[in-house]
């Protein structure tokens, strides 16, 4: 980090210091790990949306509003942060003065911070460096030779997204649109990224500004696994146990894969040679991706913040349900607890009345507000939280306060759907009903075999934590089950691939109950012994059998999944790079110092380049993004190759000027033709239009740039 750095750093402790005195007071963390999410996650989602907003606001006059808009933002901060602090003095002094403390813990809390201990911190920091080296050997700046590097892997997600913060922070996205689909309003949710540009503009290089939000998220999103697991089943154990487990999705492919080795030492050379991803085999689209590895969260990397947004308002409901059983003070996790007293019976109405009448309802109402926000950060993560929360209002009692969190998030994410439908494909319309997810065709035997080969280890755990669960817990993972249900079952966009987020996250979520399931089985048979002689030895016996048997399959189970999640480090350690040169490549220089912010590029189908990375836009790239995203691309496609190969000058100008094009850029693999543009015709550029920008050192296949007047 150098001082040009400082202001986005300023910027990051405060958007943590701004999301700590929002979530507190409104979440109540039980703990130092779940404060901490809490407050990193929320200030990200609350400081991106106001940054966004001020500088939509002030775009029209100025060429880059985010200027102004980090003013405001980093002042108003400032200024709210010291008035709480004052308030909170004054506060305190006064309960001195009055020999009273000036508020009470809930029991849950005093439980969970009692219970957390070094243990807890010791796995989340060691998991915490794991995240980090990840992350760090995926993408990266040189800064000696200003080259922006991205792994092999996660090239084709990341570009894209890169080109989206660079928008931001070189160009001028304001209205925002898509870099790789320039014109219509973007259909990309696109606040991460955002936020990312933001902290570019502010002084970080673009890997460090991308790498400073997606770790701390990921680590988040962990340590409220930890959190959840905790809470469902009050085991320290399980809890490390289910924040460990996000790192292992828990595939069978490493069988098949093992088995191609003649003895352990050539498995383990073929392990820490291993270039690429294990596939599952199964013959559906998808299989080859490393769609249930760690890969899609290095790739999607405001993935992990959405659903850790998902996983705090969860948290939120589970701490304010009535009755709770909650565990006394002096017991130890996992132990047996009295039974609670069963609640006395009341009308429908006296308990809507209760919950319209809870001193906590605007408490509610505040995390639907953050719910509601979700669509442009994730919209898949969005239409999740709303499947979870549907549920749960229908197995949960406080019904009212869920009414109330769920219309105030629909009322708060409704512009926001309504916006990222512009620009669509007229004839796309979903959600649809789409049974089966990937599985073609859709058959029994096909469909378990996806669930057992890409789930099984993992499910089997989750269904025995399930049995050895409280009707409290069993409840919310049937909340959570929804979200398979309902990747096998909608199309929520065109590209019916899209639905692994739903699953993804069910995963996550799934780790708490697999984690329990562990430690289920590992208990097995404890607490059956019995006095010697008749029946009781065979009891005695029976109960030493389940244990072996339960410890044998956890060990078992556990080890596939964690060899798994080991097996799918290797990839990352060995992963190639593509790097971008940036300061002092003469294109790149070229676009960012000559062109205008908002100038629009007719290129060839480029998924990133220097053009995009300099923050301009292109009228057509690689076409799958936009096409996954709901644009209708086939217009576009017909106009695109009707410009490459126009034959006279006066219908070449009127296409270029109809679709704002700034300039035209020709490369050898253009000039070749493509699959289609098979006629292209350069020689009337040449004709026609003047030389703006000439790869002289052929870093780009002799490109050669036409301004268009």
């Amino acid at each position: 980090m150098t001082a040009a750095a400082a202001p986005a750093l300023l910027y990051l402790a405060l958007m943590v210091a701004v999301g700590d005195a929002l979530a507190r007071p409104i979440l109540r963390p039980a703990t130092g790990l779940h404060r901490l999410a809490a407050a990193f996650l929320v200030g990200l989602l609350v400081s991106s949306w106001v940054t966004y907003a001020l500088a939509s606001v002030l775009a029209g006059g100025l060429e880059q509003p985010l200027g102004p808009a980090d003013i405001i933002v980093l002042i108003a901060a400032a200024v709210a942060l010291g008035a709480r602090f004052l308030l909170a003095w004054r506060r305190r002094a006064g309960a001195a003065n009055h020999g009273a403390a000036s508020g009470t813990v809930a029991d849950h809390q005093a439980f969970d911070a009692a219970r957390e201990s070094r243990g807890d911190w010791a796995v989340i920091a060691a998991l915490g460096v794991l995240t980090a080296w990840m992350f760090l050997r995926t993408l990266g700046y040189d800064a000696a030779s200003a080259t922006l590097w991205m792994g092999r892997h996660e090239w084709g997600d990341i570009g894209p997204t890169m080109g989206i913060a660079q928008s931001f922070a070189l160009g001028h996205n304001f209205p925002t649109q898509y870099p790789l689909f320039a014109g219509p309003p973007i259909r990309y949710h696109f606040l991460y990224y955002l936020q990312a540009g933001n902290l570019t503009f502010l002084g970080l290089d673009p890997a460090a500004a991308n790498n400073v939000l997606a770790i701390p998220s990921v680590v988040a999103v962990v340590a409220l696994v930890l959190t959840l697991a905790r809470r469902l089943f009050r085991s320290a154990t399980a809890a490390r146990l289910a924040a460990v487990l996000f790192f292992a999705h828990g595939s069978l492919a490493l069988l098949p894969y093992l088995a191609t080795f003649p003895d352990p030492a050539s498995a383990l050379s073929g392990i820490l040679g291993l270039e690429h991803y294990l596939v599952s085999g199964l013959p559906f689209r998808g299989e080859d991706w490393a769609t249930w590895s760690l890969n899609v969260f290095l790739n999607q990397r405001h993935l992990a913040s959405a659903i850790g947004l998902l996983l705090l308002a969860l948290l939120f409901v589970l701490d304010r349900l009535p009755e709770s059983g909650r565990e006394p003070a002096g017991t130890t996790a996992g132990a047996a607890l009295p039974p609670a007293p069963a609640p006395a019976r009341s009308s429908f109405a006296a308990r809507l009345r209760g919950g319209l009448m809870d001193p906590g309802l605007p408490a509610w109402i505040a995390v639907g507000a953050g719910l509601g926000l979700l669509p442009l950060w994730n919209g898949v993560i969005f239409v999740a939280a709303a499947a979870i929360f549907a549920a749960l209002f229908l197995v949960l009692p406080t019904r009212a306060q869920m009414a109330a969190l769920g219309m105030t998030a629909c009322a708060v994410a409704l512009p926001q759907l309504l916006f990222l439908r512009e620009g669509g494909a007229p004839d796309a319309a979903f959600p649809t009903l789409r049974l089966g997810y990937t599985v073609d065709p859709l058959t029994p035997a096909n469909l378990v075999s996806f669930v057992v080969v890409d789930f099984g280890p993992k499910l089997l755990l989750a269904v025995v934590g399930l049995a050895a669960a409280t009707g409290r817990a069993r409840r919310v993972f049937v909340a959570l089950a929804v979200l398979a249900v309902l990747a096998f079952s909608v199309r929520l966009s065109v590209d019916i691939v899209a639905n692994h987020k739903l699953l993804n996250t069910w995963l996550v979520l799934a780790d708490a109950f697999a984690a329990w399931g562990l430690v289920t089985l590992w208990r097995a048979g404890r607490g059956r012994r019995t006095p010697s002689g008749g029946k009781g030895r065979g009891r005695h016996w029976l109960g030493l059998g389940a244990g072996l048997v339960g410890r044998v399959g956890a060990v078992a189970l556990a080890g596939i999944i964690l060899v798994g999640g080991l097996i799918d480090l290797a990839p990352i350690k060995n992963d190639g790079r593509v790097a971008y040169r940036l300061d002092g490549e003469a294109l790149y220089d070229w676009v960012r110092t000559t062109t205008n912010p908002d100038d629009v590029f007719l290129t060839d189908l480029y998924v990133v380049d220097p053009i995009v990375l300099a923050g301009r836009r292109l009228y057509y790239g690689w076409p799958i993004y936009a096409w996954s995203a709901g644009y209708d691309t086939y217009p576009r496609q017909a106009q695109y190759i009707a410009m490459l190969q126009a034959t006279d000058a006066a219908t070449l100008l009127t296409l270029l000027h109809a679709n704002g094009i700034a300039y035209v850029a020709w490369d050898d693999t253009l000039r070749k033709g493509t699959d289609m543009v098979r006629r292209p015709n350069e020689a009337l550029y040449q004709a026609t239009l003047p030389v703006a920008f000439t790869d002289t050192e052929n870093r780009h296949a002799h490109l050669v740039i036409y301004r268009v007047p």
